[in-house]
């Protein structure tokens, strides 16, 4: 596997950690209400220190590899066993990507077309970008997420004469109770998904550059997520947002322009086909790079991805279902094993780094 620069890094932290809080807010808004966009404030600045404090660790002791510093905090038996829930973990954010990206598709672009028809064409995309190398991949990050962002920058100009700032009001209005913290818990839960990028961080050759880097994508990943939050509560209100499967979608559907662009749908389209294409073949190689340690071959993703492939047919033809899964299941799998987890191994590792420094 090639290595890649800092810089590079700043697309795979963006792949990894985006497209899942914007394509479904509504698991913020039904705590926090019109406060949604708070919250998701709140939640970010959590998120840049949680993400900052590891990757200060691993430059403080020089240590890069995420398998080594699971195995020198717990040992090598307890911390295998943790690196295999983390891969199981990744395992559900590659159920995630084909569920969410296949439901949404049938569900507002491609209404008439079977959810296996559409992950068929998902999974063969993904299955090869299996064969390639990471240099690649971080290509198809780069070429996609510019796109997208490129996408994202022409909605919010195009949206802006259907948004009211009375829905923000009254701000606070309940104060610090138990939904608003929930509502934090639940936004720092999608923005876990960031650890789903660290597995690479292996592979940055100037890590010199990797705290200042890392910083800059996260202020970027941060801004965008308070951005749409704010925009969606902002054009539909936190009661009528909650009625709407995948608000942005129908978001961008009030576009009109000199009665020539009609929709925004095609600027989604880019963003959540290719937004959850790109966090899965991200997620893939997160694996590839937890398997080389264990000089375990990516060939075993080949056999893996048909298996994959029935577990999100079956959670994504049932709208109940999938967002049951994804609001009871897998908001607190990333919760536990992306960031408490991480956080508690980390500060082992850091403390045994210091007291062995010491002796």
């Amino acid at each position: 596997m090639k290595k890649i620069n800092s810089a590079h890094f700043i697309f795979l932290i963006f792949g990894a950690s985006i497209v899942s809080l914007k394509t479904y807010p509504n698991l913020i808004v039904e705590f926090a209400g019109r406060d949604a966009w708070i919250s998701v404030s709140f939640a970010s600045v959590l998120f840049v220190v949680y993400f900052l404090y590891l990757i200060n660790i691993c430059l403080k002791s020089n240590q890069f590899n995420l398998v080594q510093i699971y195995t020198k905090a717990l040992g090598k038996i307890l911390g295998t066993f943790m690196i295999i829930l983390l891969g199981l973990s990744l395992v559900f954010a590659l159920v995630e990507c084909g569920s969410v990206e296949g439901s949404s598709v049938k569900n507002h672009l491609l209404i008439n077309t079977p959810i296996w028809y559409s992950l068929f064409f998902f999974f063969l995309a993904a299955f090869y970008s299996l064969k390639f190398n990471l240099n690649t991949i971080v290509i198809a990050c780069i070429v996609g997420l510019s796109f997208t962002f490129i996408a994202g920058i022409n909605l919010a100009f195009l949206t802006v004469k259907y948004k009211d700032l009375k829905y923000m009001f009254p701000m606070m209005a309940n104060g610090f109770d138990k939904n608003f913290l929930m509502s934090i818990v639940k936004a720092l839960a999608l923005y876990s998904t960031i650890f789903i990028a660290f597995p690479y961080v292996d592979e940055v050759t100037d890590t010199k550059k990797l705290k200042k880097n890392s910083f800059i994508a996260m202020l970027i990943v941060a801004q965008m997520e308070i951005v749409a939050m704010h925009g969606l509560i902002t054009t539909f209100g936190p009661e009528r947002s909650l009625t709407i499967l995948y608000p942005k979608v129908i978001q961008t559907q009030l576009v009109s322009l000199f009665h020539f662009l009609e929709s925004g749908e095609f600027f989604v389209l880019l963003q959540i086909v290719g937004g959850w294409y790109i966090k899965y073949i991200v997620t893939s190689f997160s694996i590839i790079c937890l398997l080389k340690n264990y000089n375990i071959d990516k060939k075993v993703l080949y056999f893996a991805t048909p298996i994959i492939y029935f577990i999100t047919y079956y959670i994504s033809h049932d709208n109940n279902l999938l967002f049951n899964f994804i609001g009871n299941i897998i908001v607190w799998v990333y919760l536990i094993n992306f960031c408490l987890i991480p956080l508690i191994i980390f500060t082992i590792y850091f403390l045994k780094f210091k007291y062995d420094k010491l002796t």
